[in-house]
């Protein structure tokens, strides 16, 4: 096949737009939000702290700040905020202030907990200067007790006068009492209203038009597809999450998409993790919900090494975040089983086509048994070690390293590896310049046909500008290869523009143009054109934003 590159200034518009990046500082910001449940704790006593004033701070200054108080059990849970460290600030009558730095992580519940020391115990001065109020405390009740002995002795005298019986008792006199500290007492745990879940219905209506013909979706807006999801804690930094997806291609049978459960440092272990089925964090995007991106379709990156829906993974894995000073360094190793996206517990069947180009590729399928997508049949282990960092209070630099390796279903071992970078510059109140990258190099080991080790590589850039808290402009350029043995590459560029009605609703624009020499998911053609509409709208209380 010809593998010649269908735009000759590719090179250079590619050059141009990561220059004009790197000059502007962005960054991409494809992930949906989360929460952050605060725990705030009497240093020396453990206790709760009970009306503590919480201050959630975005470093970014893109947002006013966020003031959370403490309940009875010393806990406070955050609205919605992106997946980036906060600043976390504790006050608190009596204790001294205390600032932390917390992760949010994407579509969970992230936690912390802040151990505030009391004035008393901060130091031989603060003790001393408690000594001299108690001293003064009894001084004064002393002085009340010889007032009010001499108050009953007037009395007693004015009886007399008036020749009034005495009472058969004089009234007793208060004892003084000096004022203690007693130990607080253990506060009742906070009653839930309901045990029902938070529970949300997202829909995504597209619509694909000016595309080649043989497009089975060419010139129709329609709902393509539609979530049900289900969070709720369970335990003490413990909280499941469950996805039930529905889609057209299926006649929106239901299936579980995802169905797991997260954790937090239980037992103070200095790791959390997950257990269950979910989309294996894997680079940026694949995480993510379609929904929750910055353009209607999926970079063709994406499609060709983590397949058409997603790469997901049913089994556990780990997270641990290094105690690092003004860094963000977290690791997860986890260990799945290959898992299908089926909507309606049916397979997908692709159409034959009779034609030879499509012959020869049937007959290659079925000696490697490959498709598009990772290709491990099995169980893969999977690694990813990303970091932040903080420039100022307007940049920030996220940088990620991701690996899986497995084997495919005739044995042949296959190896993913993905880079992927992410800048974001706030110049301004609900401004937003982003940059985001992912590569990925895709190897298998022909062990059938005894012909070596082949690798495919591809990537995207994406550079985005929100000048305000409703419209984004986009641009995104696209360029991969298929995993080993299909042929094939798709080489596009994307203009996009989204207008977000609401926080749940948004409409959106993509045009795309380029060459596709594949037709495994769309009629391959060279000078493509394509023009998408798509409207995304959201209801209910479930953390499950648009981003």
């Amino acid at each position: 096949m010809d593998e010649r590159r269908p735009f000759g200034l590719h090179r250079i518009a590619f050059l141009l737009v990561a220059a004009l990046c790197l000059f502007a500082m962005p960054a991409a910001d494809a992930e949906s939000l989360g929460r952050l449940r605060v725990r705030v704790l009497n240093a020396v006593t453990e206790m709760p702290v009970t009306g503590a004033k919480i201050t959630l701070r975005d470093r970014a200054d893109t947002r006013t700040l966020i003031t959370l108080v403490t309940n009875v059990e010393g806990r406070a849970v955050s609205p919605m905020l992106e997946p980036r460290p906060w600043r976390i600030t504790a006050e608190a009558d009596n204790y001294q202030s205390c600032t932390e730095t917390a992760a949010v992580h994407a579509a969970s519940m992230s936690e912390i907990t802040i151990a505030m020391i009391p004035v008393t115990a901060a130091s031989p001065a603060a003790a001393e200067t408690r000594d001299d109020e108690v001293e003064k405390l009894k001084r004064t009740v002393q002085e009340q007790n010889e007032t009010i002995k001499k108050l009953l002795e007037r009395v007693e005298r004015l009886e007399k006068e008036r020749e009034a019986k005495p009472g058969e008792a004089e009234p007793e006199i208060p004892p003084v009492q000096i004022p203690t500290e007693t130990p607080t007492a253990q506060p009742e745990r906070a009653a839930r209203a309901t045990l029902l879940p938070d529970i949300a219905v997202i829909g995504t209506n597209t619509g694909r038009f000016l595309s080649v013909r043989g497009d089975p979706d060419r010139n129709r807006l329609q709902l393509g597809e539609f979530e049900i999801a289900m969070q709720q804690p369970v335990f003490t930094d413990i909280a499941f999450r469950a996805t039930l997806a529905g889609g057209a291609d299926e006649g929106f049978g239901i299936g579980v998409e995802e169905a797991y459960v997260n954790f937090g440092r239980v037992a103070k272990l200095p790791f959390g993790g997950m257990l269950g089925q979910k989309r294996a964090s894997f680079g940026k995007l694949n995480p993510v919900h379609p929904h929750a991106r910055l353009f209607a379709d999926q970079p063709a990156p994406l499609s060709a090494f983590l397949g058409e829906e997603a790469l997901l993974g049913n089994g556990a894995a780990l997270n641990y975040t290094f105690p690092l000073k003004n860094l963000f360094l977290n690791l997860e190793v986890g260990f799945f089983k290959a898992a299908s996206h089926g909507h309606g517990g049916e397979e997908h069947k692709e159409e034959e086509q009779v034609d030879g180009h499509a012959e020869k590729i049937a007959e290659v399928e079925e000696e490697t048994h490959a498709e598009p997508g990772f290709g491990a049949a099995r169980e893969f282990p999977l690694a990813r070690l990303w970091m932040a960092k903080e420039f100022g209070k307007s940049l920030e630099l996220e940088l990620g390293g991701s690996f899986a390796f497995g084997k495919a279903e005739n044995g042949d071992r296959v190896h993913l590896t993905g880079l992927d970078l992410t800048l974001r510059n706030f110049p301004g109140t609900f401004q937003r310049l982003l940059l985001q990258s992912e590569i990925f190099w895709h190897r298998r080991e022909d062990r059938t046909g005894g012909t070596g080790t082949h690798t495919r590589s591809g990537h995207y850039a994406l550079l985005s500008y929100r000048p305000d808290r409703y419209n984004e402009w986009g641009l995104r350029f696209d360029n991969t290869r298929f995993p080993w043995p299909l042929d094939g590459r798709e080489q596009s560029y994307s203009l996009i523009y989204t207008n977000r009605l609401t926080e749940a609703t948004l409409l959106r624009f993509q045009y795309k143009f380029g060459d596709r020499t594949q037709d495994y998911f769309l009629p391959s053609r060279r000078g493509f054109n394509e023009l998408y509409l798509q409207f995304i709208w959201g209801a209910g209380s479930h953390s499950h934003p648009l981003q």
